[in-house]
């Protein structure tokens, strides 16, 4: 499927080292908080905010992992304001018993939901609460921990979702990739096209800037593979992006001399 995203990666990377899970692409909800807001997940993650949820069921082994993403979150008031939230949401008990579990941990302020029509089965597992990371217009599950949560991982994955949102997307896969990885002077890039296409290729910095295009090109479709020149740029963390028509791939890779 192909969708369109809108997202920040980060600038380191970020998705090694997360737990696995097989649905990637966040259930659409729209409820009220415990506040009596409207919430549709969807328009959020379109205007570009970053959604952090603890699902819970009021219990021990809740809590630390949930007070520990909210402090995460918090982390990005400053830096971020407004881009980064916490949703702390439990489908089985009311609102009151919620925030009767929440506020003794300093949750008691945070977005809370109580309701079935935000309850998603297919996030619940043995053993809880369970993290997430929501991001992009493609709604993708950037990250997913259940039963604990290992910060920095939750931090790497809130990176990748606001750094990358300076670079649009039309996200199809091209089965791109680049070698060696990190580079020097120069890398291969390889990809696949299902017809004849004009592509060509741009380098975005860390910061989501362009600082290099390369001239369009035609390929037939089939596998490529093409080489590009990147003496002129200093080390550190890049992205590459492919544009075929509408559609594009990101992918990240680093020079170090």
């Amino acid at each position: 499927m192909i969708m369109k995203k809108n997202i920040y990666f980060s600038i380191v990377l970020l998705f090694c080292g997360l737990t696995a899970f097989a649905q990637t692409t966040a259930a659409d909800f729209t409820a009220n908080d415990c506040a009596s807001v409207s919430h549709n997940l969807y328009s959020e993650l379109n205007a570009g905010k970053v959604i952090v949820v603890s699902m819970v069921h009021p219990c021990g082994s809740c809590v630390s992992p949930s007070v520990s993403a909210n402090n995460v979150v918090k982390n990005y008031a400053s830096t971020n304001p407004g881009k980064v939230l916490f949703y702390l949401i439990d489908g089985n008990n009311s609102c009151s018993s919620l925030n009767t579990w929440a506020s003794p941990y300093g949750m008691g302020s945070v977005v809370q939901f109580s309701s079935s029509t935000v309850k998603n089965e297919s996030y619940y597992s043995p053993g809880m609460p369970t993290i997430m990371v929501f991001s992009g217009a493609n709604h993708a599950i950037k990250f997913r921990q259940n039963n604990g949560l290992n910060a920095t991982n939750l931090t790497n994955a809130i990176n990748a979702a606001l750094i990358s949102s300076a670079i649009e997307e039309k996200n199809a896969d091209f089965r791109l990739s680049v070698y060696p990885n990190p580079a020097v002077d120069k890398f291969s890039v390889t990809f696949v096209l299902n017809q004849k296409t004009e592509i060509n290729f741009e380098i975005y910095n860390i910061l989501g800037a362009k600082i290099k295009s390369l001239e369009p090109e035609r390929f037939s479709a089939g596998n490529h593979e093409t080489l590009i020149n990147i003496e002129t740029l200093s080390n550190g963390v890049y992205f590459l992006k492919l544009n075929a028509g509408e559609y594009s791939q990101l992918i990240r890779f680093n020079i170090a001399r």
